[in-house]
């Protein structure tokens, strides 16, 4: 008897999140009030992700695997999680902070390109403690006068998150974007004598215990799937690649008569292959790849404008 395989056309599925003081965008030195009435403001606001699962059709759960995010505050936070077998988003899982294996990892052995490599200013505290899994610092107190700040870290305190989502796929394409109302990461923390606190415990604990139940929910923004986002201006195929082909990857819309840089760099973060004077529309081919996991980066005058995962089977 012969067989019929059904081929499901996959989604690409972006997240995005946008950030917010209550109901502002979050804007570095605007001042807030926790639900404790403490004022206060931020010069600093960066934390890490890791560990995104997404919950789709029925309750099915599918990892997002080797991805690391470094949100920082100051910056628009929009990151490409691949392609999947996704047609109804019902939830996003995560983590805040860096799972255990690699929290405790050399960071000096990713390449500098990724979020767990060294980081100015410094997002890891030592190979004990390993990263800052939050690094809030500011003002507060009368007059603005008091210096605060919460770098939460510590194994123990690596919660889960889950974020109900209700959005279907269009175009395959799913673009989830979340709020992130770090006024109420500060919720019930007394700020007004300017806490110090740099580990896993008391207001530290707290903070990411405020991650965990309140600080993300689905945004009312809506994104048109007819615009593309810099991500999937790049296109890689064939994604997965069976061993002994020969992936390619194209830049489809960017600028007429600019010209990009281009790196590979494997899970591990170290640069595996390196292109320079690439311009649009241009094919190009990373031939003799082995087996496993990599990332195709794109970048403009140094900056980073497009990046996909690649699959090697």
């Amino acid at each position: 008897m012969g067989s019929i395989t059904i081929s499901l056309a996959q989604t690409n599925v972006q997240l995005n999140i946008h950030h917010k003081l209550g109901s502002e965008d979050f804007e570095m030195g605007a001042v807030a009030t926790n639900n404790l009435g403490n004022t206060f403001d931020f010069t600093r606001l960066e934390y890490y992700i890791a560990e995104i699962s997404l919950i789709h059709d029925g309750g099915q759960e599918t990892p997002v695997t080797d991805l690391y995010i470094l949100a920082d505050a100051t910056e628009e936070t929009n990151v490409e999680l691949g392609d999947f077998d996704v047609t109804s988003l019902e939830a996003i899982r995560f983590h805040v902070g860096v799972d255990e294996a690699n929290n405790h990892a050399d960071p000096t052995l990713w390449h500098s390109s990724h979020p767990l490599s060294p980081q100015w200013p410094s997002m890891h505290w030592g190979w004990t403690s390993g990263y800052r899994f939050v690094a809030f610092e500011g003002n507060s107190g009368a007059n603005m006068s008091e210096i605060w700040q919460i770098h939460a870290l510590e194994d123990e305190n690596y919660f889960q998150t889950e974020v109900p989502v209700v959005l279907a796929a269009s175009n395959d394409q799913m673009i989830i974007n979340l709020d992130a109302d770090y006024n109420r990461a500060l919720e019930n923390i007394d700020l007004d004598d300017g806490p110090i606190v740099h580990g896993g415990y008391g207001e530290a604990k707290e903070t990411l215990r405020n991650f965990q139940d309140y600080v993300f929910t689905q945004s009312n923004i809506v994104s048109s799937t007819n615009e593309l986002s810099a991500s999937r201006q790049l296109r890689v195929f064939p994604n997965p690649a069976v061993s002994g082909a020969v992936p390619q990857f194209i830049m489809e819309t960017a600028a007429v008569g600019k010209t990009y840089e281009a790196q590979v760099t494997n899970v591990q973060g170290q640069l595996v292959r390196s292109f320079t004077g690439l311009v649009s529309q241009e094919v190009v081919q990373v031939p003799n790849l082995e087996a496993g996991i990599y990332f195709v980066q794109v970048y403009e005058a140094g900056t980073l404008i497009a990046s996909q995962k690649l699959v090697v089977q």
